[in-house]
């Protein structure tokens, strides 16, 4: 029986769809150190070899896991930067940027991502994250400040988006070692703090801190 293209196509993105979805439930059960091929192929019901020709390795298949998270979290900030409200001169990109990310459930992203990376040897994986977030979030939201401000240059909207998503990743870092990745209220309200100090930072500069009486 002769396969059609369009067939063929269909049977390809279905393969890998049920890949990724496979895995995403592994990692979100067991982070990466319950990812393997067997397991994988199992859960996707999956010949081995149809993995890796969708994808060089069990990396790979992590890293399309993450950025299908990504791609979600960037769906939700720019539906949440059009919903924004316009205020002409008074409102300005990082006005657009913060209404954006506090309208976006980022400490949901986070909390998964974060579980789906946990065991040892995660912390290539966290890099490597960190560098996909910024290439995935910054072209969109780059996009969405120039168009909500189009006498923005184009070296100004990228240096405002940039250094709100360098930010944030410290943002998000810090939440997770403080908070584990707790979405319970307690947890929420110190994403909210952090988020209200990465913007105060960005908008007024850096306080020092007062000298102790020893360091008089």
């Amino acid at each position: 029986m002769t396969i059609t293209p369009d067939r063929y196509a269909a049977v390809k993105a279905r393969h890998r769809a049920a890949i990724l979805a496979a895995a995403t439930a592994v990692l979100t059960e067991g982070g990466v150190p319950a990812l393997s091929a067997d397991v994988l192929a199992a859960r996707a019901d999956v010949a081995r070899r149809t993995i890796f020709n969708h994808f060089a390795s069990l990396e790979d298949v992590v890293l399309a896991c993450l950025e299908d998270e990504l791609n979600s979290a960037i769906s939700s900030v720019a539906d949440a930067v059009d919903r924004s409200p316009t205020g002409g001169a008074q409102r300005g990109p990082l006005d657009d940027l913060e209404t954006s990310l506090r309208g976006t459930d980022l400490p949901r992203v986070v909390s998964r991502i974060a579980r789906m990376l946990e065991g040892p040897g995660s912390s290539e994986h966290e890099l490597r994250l960190q560098q996909q977030a910024m290439a995935h979030l910054a072209g969109p939201m780059t996009e969405q400040v120039r168009h909500r401000h189009p006498d923005l240059s184009a070296l100004d909207a990228a240096l405002v988006t940039g250094s709100v998503l360098s930010g944030l990743t410290v943002v998000a870092r810090v939440w997770l070692e403080e908070t584990g990745g707790s979405l319970d209220p307690a947890g929420r309200r110190r994403w909210e703090d952090l988020l209200d100090h990465l913007f105060r930072t960005l908008r007024h500069g850096f306080s020092p801190a007062p000298l102790s009486p020893e360091g008089l």
